[in-house]
């Protein structure tokens, strides 16, 4: 994805799109996963600051519930829940520009 991983990752809930087989009903008895909204601080709990420091835990736990938004495999959730998903986007990427180890911003 390079430059455009942030874009690209917006698009990653159509790889779920399943067409059944002959005789397949299995993808219609899925219940929908339903996500929670993220807590009303989740800006201050993902800030640059708290990224960088030990603080990046508590940003991690806020982003947890909406994992399945971005999630690139078969427990996605993305079009069940766009409008929560989108409450978890600006916010929870930023855990993917921090590096752990160093707390520095990652280059796209």
């Amino acid at each position: 994805f390079g430059y455009h991983e942030i874009s690209c990752g917006l698009y990653s809930p159509c790889q779920t799109i399943l067409l059944p087989t002959d005789n397949d009903n299995t993808i219609f008895d899925i219940p929908p996963t339903k996500i929670l909204p993220p807590p009303s601080n989740i800006n201050e709990l993902c800030s640059t600051q708290n990224l960088q420091s030990t603080l990046r835990s508590l940003c991690e736990d806020a982003c947890s519930p909406g994992s399945c938004c971005f999630s690139r495999d078969d427990k996605n959730c993305f079009f069940e829940n766009e409008e929560m998903c989108g409450l978890y986007g600006a916010p929870c990427f930023k855990l993917r520009n921090i590096n752990v180890e160093t707390g520095e911003q990652v280059e796209e």
